[in-house]
């Protein structure tokens, strides 16, 4: 008789079919696995990278922070330099006045020096008020004064008279003028 319904095959799996697949099965495992691992490794090396990054910025900004605090003292220092060096010369001039033009009878203690301003405070001592009169004409008659005023007068001992002249300076522009 001839079958209509075929019979049904039963093929044995083959041991070699189901290593396949079962090591088919482990691979993928150990690839998805190994991604994952890989995957949480990368974001921790991220995140140890911007973490590295920020100390190095803040490293980098305190001593930024110091360079420049450095930076501007030392400018700070130059300026002053520049500003006693360049009145130096104006100093010296005033020095070279008065060492050429004090009275011989009389001395000064103090000197206030303001070349800013044009003004200089000197206090001296002196044995007689003639003296006192005449340092000031002496002063008034010179180019490198503007003006003198007497300020102040004391008896200090028996001989001796403590004054205060305020002298006001020609700059030099005024002085070219003249």
């Amino acid at each position: 008789m001839v079958q209509v319904i075929p019979k049904q095959f039963h093929q044995e799996k083959s041991r070699l079919g189901q290593i396949l697949a079962l090591s088919s099965l482990v691979l993928i495992a150990i690839v998805l696995g190994g991604y994952f691992v890989l995957r949480a490794q990368t974001a921790k090396a991220d995140f140890s990278l911007k973490d590295v990054k920020s100390q190095l910025s803040n490293i980098q900004t305190q001593q930024d922070l110091e360079i420049k605090g450095k930076i501007f003292e030392y400018r700070k220092k130059i300026r002053d330099i520049k500003l006693l060096l360049s009145q130096r010369k104006r100093a010296g001039d005033f020095l070279n006045f008065l060492s050429n033009f004090v009275h011989p009878n009389l001395y000064f203690t103090e000197l206030n020096l303001d070349l800013d301003k044009g003004k200089a405070t000197l206090v001296g001592m002196s044995s007689d008020f003639p003296s006192i009169g005449q340092q000031i004409d002496i002063f008034q008659k010179q180019d490198f004064t503007q003006k003198v005023e007497l300020m102040d007068v004391s008896l200090e001992d028996q001989n001796a008279i403590k004054f205060t002249l305020d002298i006001s300076l020609f700059s030099k522009e005024n002085q070219t003028k003249k």
